[in-house]
């Protein structure tokens, strides 16, 4: 399942927020608030802001260069040479691999409007 969503194919298993709001409703619980943090940059900054996923894309003049996808898959390479040579577990090049694509496909997702990383329900239990 970890590797379906990596490449986007759970997409089509989570829920949209108005569905799990519906869920959380449906478990007893009452929803008090929700909203896309993501969203809010906009609310708080008007147009001057980045989009959440443009960090994770291609581009020559990246904001968090740690981001970028050269710097992430070239320090993946790095850690697998130097779990080759013994320093590391091998453990440690897999996550870093893991996490470059699951980087790639949130990036994708977000450019696609398919998906927010960050979207709050927050609910109350009656007693």
């Amino acid at each position: 399942m970890m590797e379906w969503n990596i490449y986007g194919l759970a997409l089509a298993k989570m829920p949209t927020p108005s569905e799990a709001i519906k869920m959380v409703e449906d478990a007893g619980f009452v929803v008090t608030k929700h909203h896309d943090l993501m969203a809010r940059g906009k609310e708080i900054y008007g147009e001057q802001t980045q989009e959440w996923w443009m960090d994770l894309q291609a581009s020559l003049w990246p904001a968090l260069p740690t981001s970028h996808p050269a710097v992430r898959w070239a320090l993946t390479y790095v850690l697998y040479g130097l779990s080759y040579v013994g320093i590391l577990d091998n453990n440690v090049a897999e996550a870093s691999y893991l996490q470059c694509l699951g980087a790639d496909g949130a990036g994708e997702l977000g450019r696609l409007n398919a998906m927010t990383p960050q979207y709050v329900v927050l609910a109350t239990k009656p007693e």
